[in-house]
């Protein structure tokens, strides 16, 4: 990926026979992550669980991502809200995919990070994720 200094470096660890989708969908996926972090939307917030990992028989291939910092805030907020792994949340898309299902045409999202207290006492933050179909008036 181009301008790999202002990204983030992580892996992912995915099945390899789903590879093939995430060399086909990476670029789209990561450039709107909106489109198909939407589709969990439909998902409660899952607490009081322990978080889930993609458990799957046969070779697993780490692949490395370099993320846009606003890509990795979003997605690991929506996998952190619903307790999976983010590689375990790209699997589950790379599954829809694999099934037919249509992502949205969803073409703009704005992650906020409300800092409210942090201290000994307490740590009070919140993660707000909106979607829209074009970025609001300023």
């Amino acid at each position: 990926m181009n301008n790999q200094k202002s990204k983030l470096k992580s892996s992912i660890s995915l099945p390899y026979k789903v590879t093939p989708l995430w060399r086909q969908y990476a670029k789209r996926l990561l450039d709107s992550p909106c489109v198909w972090l939407k589709l969990f939307a439909k998902h409660q917030p899952r607490r009081q669980k322990l978080r889930t990992y993609t458990r799957n028989q046969g070779e697993f291939m780490k692949i490395n991502v370099y993320w846009p910092v606003e890509v990795y805030d979003q997605v690991h907020a929506v996998a952190a809200a619903l307790r999976v792994s983010v590689s375990h949340l790209i699997w589950l898309i790379l599954n829809l995919l694999s099934n037919g299902v249509q992502l949205p045409t969803q073409k703009f999202s704005n992650y906020v990070f409300s800092l409210i207290e942090w201290s000994e006492n307490s740590m009070t933050f919140g993660e707000t994720l909106q979607f829209r179909h074009q970025p609001p008036d300023i």
